[in-house]
């Protein structure tokens, strides 16, 4: 049985190469990714809209984060690419009170990623996450 995996990232990183290497190492681990952007597209499209966050109504609002949330629910892991700190995902806290398995890679070092991630769990590029080489937290 494969694990599920939750990838989030910053939707304008969608077509980055950075997101396309994560991938593939996902499905290199045998890992069933779930991307909750696609999913997004899906209910933008199916409403007739030209973007996410173009004129987004309650309705379509709703809709999204009510999937994102099933999707969230139905996953083993949560793996998030963070490539800034202006952005930290709404789905790690909630994945971290209902005690998902999180791995967070970003070369930034946000204080609350010493909370959602354990110790050995926090990577700070892809590199390191692919050899599994985790960040050192000074004691």
């Amino acid at each position: 049985m494969k694990l599920r995996c939750y990838f989030v990232y910053p939707k304008g990183y969608k077509d980055a190469v950075g997101i396309n290497r994560i991938k593939e190492e996902m499905v290199s681990r045998r890992l069933e990714v779930i991307e909750p952007l696609l999913n997004d597209n899906k209910i933008v499209e199916e409403f007739g809209l030209d973007r996410y966050y173009s004129n987004e109504t309650w309705t379509v609002a709703r809709k999204i984060w009510t999937q994102r949330l099933k999707l969230l629910a139905s996953s083993d892991i949560v793996i998030s690419w963070v490539p800034d700190f202006d952005y930290i995902p709404l789905e790690i806290p909630i994945a971290y009170k209902s005690k998902k398995f999180i791995q967070i890679i970003s070369p930034t070092l946000h204080p609350s990623f010493s909370v959602y991630a354990s110790e050995k769990q926090y990577f700070t590029n892809i590199d390191n996450w692919i050899h599994r080489r985790d960040y050192k937290w000074r004691k």
